[in-house]
């Protein structure tokens, strides 16, 4: 998470990790990080944030959230998930397409996207609420005797609010 990452969350091209020294490979590729290997971190990164607390995994499972499996879907009616996200500059996408290709990162890619809910908020300890993720959604904690419902409508518009 700390050497091999890259800005958008992806670590990986070709189920392989590039060396903690030299991303050249992944930013002269045509190829780059594979949305099923940013599935499975989000996977342990959850794990790994319920065993230890660490709100360092939160902040990577936001940025891999919002920058990598977000943008992974088409955002048209056709919809398509890619495999690679190439981070090379001014390069393209490739979108899976009905019938033609179906590979690991679209059985993963519907996954991902129907788990938007999943570590929006957080406890830390009895008493502590941490938000991880804006989107709007309402959460009803009794033991705490709280409700609360947040608004928003990022990534397209840069605000938030909680009642």
């Amino acid at each position: 998470m700390h050497k091999r990452t890259v800005s958008i969350g992806g670590n990986s091209v070709s189920e392989h990790f590039n060396p903690v020294d030299n991303f050249k490979p992944m930013l002269e590729g045509r190829e780059g990080p594979e949305t099923c290997n940013t599935y499975n971190m989000l996977k342990l990164t959850r794990q790994l944030y319920l065993s230890s607390g660490a709100t360092s995994y939160l902040d990577y499972y936001e940025r891999a959230m919002y920058n990598h499996i977000l943008s992974s879907q088409h955002p048209g009616p056709e919809g398509g998930f890619v495999y690679f996200t190439p981070i090379r500059p001014q390069h393209y996408r490739v979108y899976s397409q009905p019938q033609e290709s179906f590979w690991c990162c679209v059985g993963s890619g519907l996954e991902n996207h129907g788990k938007y809910g999943e570590l929006v908020y957080a406890r830390r300890g009895q008493n502590d609420l941490l938000v991880n993720l804006f989107v709007p959604s309402r959460l009803s904690w009794p033991e705490a005797g709280l409700a609360l419902e947040q608004t928003t409508r990022l990534p397209t518009r840069n605000r938030a609010a909680c009642a």
